[in-house]
């Protein structure tokens, strides 16, 4: 994931916020995916994940996904996501605990992996 703060709106000392364009966007994911890239091939096996749209039925399905790959210990190994309409539900929670985790997408891994099932 593009690091948020490289892609933040700034403003001018007038009070015009300047939204960077879709060309600086670009370059940037660019540059992060290279950078990841290149760190893969020191640490390991790294994934992305796509999680399709479909309305609150793929995000229950997209959540599930996440539950399996988290008690598989996979979560820490994703290093891009997209989604699309009702993926982006869950895509959007995970990316927003990721951020809020002290212990960013590791935290959560380990977090989400000893989440259970409630019973019967």
């Amino acid at each position: 994931m593009v690091d948020p703060v490289a892609l933040r709106a700034s403003t001018t000392r007038r009070g015009f916020l300047i939204v960077p364009s879709f060309q600086e966007v670009l370059k940037k994911e660019r540059e992060y995916l290279r950078d990841q890239a290149r760190d893969a091939k020191d640490t390991g096996t790294t994934f992305g994940l796509a999680i399709s749209g479909g309305g609150i039925r793929s995000a229950t399905f997209g959540l599930g996904v996440l539950q399996g790959l988290a008690q598989a210990k996979l979560l820490s190994k994703i290093k891009y996501i997209s989604t699309v309409s009702g993926g982006g539900y869950i895509g959007g929670w995970l990316v927003s605990w990721i951020n809020r985790a002290p212990g960013r997408l590791e935290e959560v891994g380990k977090q989400a992996g000893e989440l259970r099932e409630f019973p019967g």
